[in-house]
C-alpha cells in the first residue's frame, strides 16, 4: 500500500545505516537517500558446508512448494533418466507438490526422495554432489546457491534477479529459463558431463564463500557498523 511504502521509506531515510538483501539494497539506492546502505546475506556456516569426496549425484534441495518450482526439476530429471544412467538424482525436503513429483519420476531409476533432513545431512549430500539445482520462481537471498558453492559444487539456477546476482559476482552458477524443462535438462547434461565445471567450483567456490559470505565475516561487518554508530 502507499501508506506502508511511505512508512518504510521514511524509516530508512531517518536511519543511520540499513542492512538488507542485495536486491532490496539495490532498490533503495534508487531513492538516492543519504542513509548508509549495506548488503547482508546472513552468511553460510563454512564449517558445515564444505567439499566432500564427490560422487555422481545431482541434487534439488529447495522443497516442494510451488515457489521452489519442483515440477520443472522432476520433468527434467525424468527426461535425463536414460541419458545420465550413472548419476543419482536426489530431491530433498517436503511440501504439497512432492506427490506429483514422485508420480512424474515413478518409472525412473536412481531417484531418491529424502523428505525433511537436518542441516548436517543436507551439507553431507550437497558436499558430495556433482551438481545442485536451484530453480525458484522468486527469491531474495538464495542460500542454497551459497551453500553449494561453499561445498565446491556447481549450480544450475533459474533466471531470476536474485540468482543473476551471483553469476555477476563470479560464482560457478549457470542460469536456465525457469519455465523451460528443455533448457534445464540441457544445462544439467552439459555440466554433469563436463568435469571442468566441477573442477572450477572446487578450486574457486569454497574460497569465494569463505572470504566474502561466511557467516562470521558477515557478522563482523554488521557488528563493526553497529559499534561505529555507538561511538
Amino acid at each position: 500500500s502507499k501508506l506502508l511504502s511511505w512508512i518504510v521509506k521514511r524509516t530508512i531515510k531517518n536511519s543511520d545505516s540499513v542492512f538488507g538483501p542485495p536486491l532490496l539494497i539495490d532498490k533503495i539506492k534508487e531513492w538516492k537517500l543519504e542513509t548508509d546502505l549495506n548488503e547482508n546475506i546472513i552468511g553460510i556456516d563454512t564449517s558445515v558446508f564444505k567439499p566432500k569426496e564427490k560422487d555422481r549425484t545431482i541434487v534439488f534441495a529447495r522443497g516442494f512448494k510451488e515457489v521452489y518450482n519442483p515440477l520443472v526439476v522432476a520433468k527434467a530429471f525424468e527426461s535425463l533418466d536414460s541419458q545420465l544412467k550413472d548419476f543419482n538424482f536426489i530431491l530433498c525436503g517436503d511440501g504439497p507438490l512432492r506427490t506429483e513429483s514422485e508420480r512424474i519420476l515413478s518409472y525412473c531409476k536412481n531417484v531418491q526422495f529424502t523428505g525433511q533432513i537436518s542441516e548436517k545431512e543436507l551439507a553431507d549430500i550437497v558436499g558430495k554432489a556433482q551438481l545442485v539445482i536451484s530453480p525458484s520462481l522468486s527469491d531474495s537471498i538464495p542460500l542454497t546457491i551459497l551453500e553449494a558453492v561453499a561445498s565446491g559444487t556447481p549450480v544450475v539456477a533459474s533466471n531470476i534477479p536474485a540468482n543473476q546476482k551471483w553469476v555477476d559476482a563470479g560464482l560457478p552458477v549457470t542460469i536456465f529459463d525457469k519455465h523451460s524443462v528443455e533448457d534445464l535438462s540441457q544445462k544439467i547434461s552439459e555440466i554433469a558431463t563436463n568435469n571442468n565445471f566441477l573442477q572450477n567450483a572446487l578450486e574457486n567456490g569454497p574460497g569465494l564463500i569463505k572470504d566474502n559470505f561466511d557467516w562470521e565475516t558477515q557478522s563482523k561487518i554488521l557488528e563493526s557498523v553497529y559499534f561505529d554508530l555507538l561511538r
